[in-house]
């Protein structure tokens, strides 16, 4: 074996009449990652709050393997859209699942959120991983079995084609 150029760019050569097209190959792993459409869906989910005063609302799906999120839209609501849960105060993270008594504050994407409230991000802003998950830590002298929902709307990529930032065109 080997290392040769065409007119394509550098393959290698097996044998005397076999020759791996290098060039065409890198080119098709570059337009694959240049051209990564995203999916776009909304997840979420729902607690009640307990009798202690602190809850946790967390998404009930997260990024598969190999798989990333862009977090472009956060809903904090009650029993609906226009329900005032005048005491809740909920922060958003984007992180591993924490102790809610002592959360990582690097990982807090938006905070003292009021319900019912619409939080938006521009597009390759807040990101979740795979592993991760989108939760809210929820605050306030708010009653025991007060609903508190969250959706999330995002795009998700696969993570060769964020890590190849082949998506900030």
């Amino acid at each position: 074996m080997t290392m040769q150029y065409n007119e394509t760019g550098p393959g290698i050569a097996i044998g005397a009449e076999a020759f791996l097209d290098l060039g065409r190959k890198v080119d098709k792993v570059h337009d694959h990652l240049r051209n990564a459409k995203p999916i776009y869906k909304t997840v979420g989910g729902s607690t009640t709050m307990p009798a202690s005063g602190t809850g946790l609302v967390i998404c009930s799906e997260s990024p598969a393997r190999g798989r990333t999120w862009n977090i472009l839209k956060v809903v904090l609501s009650s029993t609906d859209g226009h329900t005032v849960l005048a005491a809740a105060i909920v922060d958003i993270y984007a992180a591993t699942l924490p102790d809610s008594a002592a959360p990582v504050l690097s990982e807090l994407i938006q905070g003292n959120t009021p319900v019912p409230s619409v939080n938006y991000w521009s597009r390759l802003v807040e990101w979740c991983q795979s592993g991760e998950q989108v939760f809210g830590i929820i605050y306030g002298a708010v009653a025991a079995g007060s609903l508190i929902n969250m959706a999330v709307r995002v795009a998700e990529y696969p993570c060769s084609a964020v890590e190849a930032q082949a998506i900030y065109g």
